[in-house]
Parts: structure tokens; sequence; C-alpha cells
């Protein structure tokens, strides 16, 4: 009989102190860190393709730069449907999927699949509103406007038609 109420207050113990720690472990869970998103945005973006995703870290922070193809002569609000789409996807596809933290997307917008990067057709900068000063890129400048964490440009003179080698020749052999 001894040996019963000893075997009892056994698990009684057991069960006491496993419910001990659960108690204590959610109470002393380290907080998860909230990674940063876009909400989602509410236009369907025109057709685009996302030729280029690369990995661009510094000094620690996750950085991401894509490049997507548009077709040429989309206005400024289906430009900026797209950039808000490409902007969103990744960090959900990165952030939420990957487990990774993404602090920084830049995100470009071609025309010509063959033009260099430099000669997009619009350009946002996405960055984590928590990131510390001294790691934030430096913003895109000109007429660049912006809107909550995300900076956005549609004025490239590289890019622009008249601003290609091609254009710039034939205006200087036809004098103007």
């Amino acid at each position: 009989m001894a040996f019963r109420r000893q075997r009892r207050s056994y698990w009684l113990a057991v069960v006491v102190l496993a419910a001990c720690a659960v108690l204590l472990g959610t109470m002393f869970r380290p907080r998860s860190w909230t990674r940063p998103l876009l909400p989602k945005p509410r236009a369907m973006p025109p057709a685009h393709k996302v030729i280029e995703t690369r990995d661009m870290p510094f000094q620690g922070v996750d950085r991401l730069s894509v490049a997507a193809l548009v077709r040429p002569g989309l206005e400024q609000d289906s430009l900026r449907a797209v950039l808000d789409w490409m902007l969103y996807s990744v960090l959900d596809a990165h952030n939420r999927q990957g487990g990774r933290s993404i602090r920084v997307v830049w995100a470009y917008l071609l025309e010509d699949s063959l033009a260099p990067k430099s000669s997009w057709r619009a350009m946002a900068i996405w960055t984590d509103p928590k990131l510390p000063a001294r790691l934030r890129p430096a913003g895109i400048g000109g007429d660049a406007v912006r809107d909550g964490p995300v900076e956005y440009d549609f004025t490239n003179t590289i890019g622009s038609p008249g601003s290609r080698t091609g254009d710039r020749k034939a205006s200087v052999e036809s004098g103007r």
C-alpha cells in the first residue's frame, strides 16, 4: 500500500512539474521578430516577367535586387502596380516561406530584355522602416516619390526614348 501511495505521489509531481515547465516556457519564450511585409496590392498587375533576382547582402542585412520585363509604353499607374506586386511577392516569398528577413529590395522594370539595368523604365526601393539609418541605402533622389517605406521613380533619362544611343545618332545625323 505504501508503495502505491509513493508511486501516485511520483506521477503527481511529474505532472505538476511538466505543467510548470509549459507555463514558464510560454511566459518567457523569446518574442519572435516580426518580418517586414507589405500589404497585398489591390489592383491586378499588368503582364510582366521577372528576369532576375539577385541577393545583395551588406553588413549582415539581407537585400535583394529584382528586375522584370514589361511591355513598352505602359502608363505610370500600370508601372506602379507592377512594382507594388513585385515588392509584395518578393517579400512574401522570401520572408514567409524562406525564413529569411529581407530588409531592402530594389525593383527595376525594363522594356527590353537586352538592355542593362541602368536603362530601367521605372524603379522602386523598399526599405524596412525598422532598419537603422546607417544600414539604409541612399534614396533614388531626383523626381522620386516616397509613399511609406517605398520610393518610386519613373523618370530615368538613360531609359527614355530620346536618350538611347541609336536615337542620339539619328538626331545627330539629321542635324537636330
